[in-house]
């Protein structure tokens, strides 16, 4: 097994960085940035465009379990689990240096724009203001478990996918859930 760089337009393969087949990945900044999450405890940034790895290659004493980043991923928010822990923390992507506190608890993590972090602990979402990680509120929750948070581009919206195969929207201004969670055919949705 072997994970490769495909042009989309072609089919063809093209050369670059390798990838382990069996890391955690990301797509961040629309598409510009792509994270790789190693079992060593390793987070490697790669340039999609030049398909090679960009310094610095961070190193954590867990496997990173959630990568986020700020609009254009010069912030990274970065939950590694350890012992059955969590523990998320934002990092400067160019330097690697850890630039707020440690948040312990939520499994699963995403940046909301340059202020706020969403946090996901089995049916619970909450919101964390940036960069002290102080608790501002909770969101109304879901069944099933979650699975995979995403928020757009401009931070206003959160899409947050559950085990029982739907997926909720939130407007993250108000703090309120857009209608009732929307049936899927796979708990994980990922952006187009």
């Amino acid at each position: 097994d072997r994970v490769g760089y495909l042009d989309a337009s072609t089919g063809r393969l093209l050369d670059g960085d390798p990838v382990n087949p069996s890391s955690l990945k990301w797509l961040l900044a629309s598409g510009r940035r792509l994270v790789v999450s190693s079992v060593d405890g390793s987070v490697t940034s790669i340039d999609p465009g030049t398909r090679r790895r960009l310094e610095p290659i961070l190193h954590f004493d867990g496997l990173a379990t959630a990568v986020s980043g700020n609009p254009d991923a010069s912030i990274l928010a970065i939950t590694t689990a350890r012992d059955g822990v969590s523990t998320t923390r934002l990092v400067d992507a160019a330097t690697g240096t850890a630039i707020s506190g440690e948040l312990v608890g939520p499994d699963l993590t995403v940046l909301a724009g340059t202020d706020m972090l969403v946090g996901a602990d089995d049916n619970r979402l909450m919101r964390y203001h940036l960069p002290d990680m102080e608790p501002m509120d909770s969101l109304p929750g879901v069944q099933g478990g979650l699975m995979s948070l995403q928020v757009s581009d401009d931070g206003s919206t959160l899409v947050a996918g559950a085990n029982d195969e739907t997926v909720a929207l939130y407007d993250l201004e108000a703090g309120i859930r857009l209608g009732d969670p929307i049936r899927t055919e796979s708990p994980l949705v990922t952006p187009a």
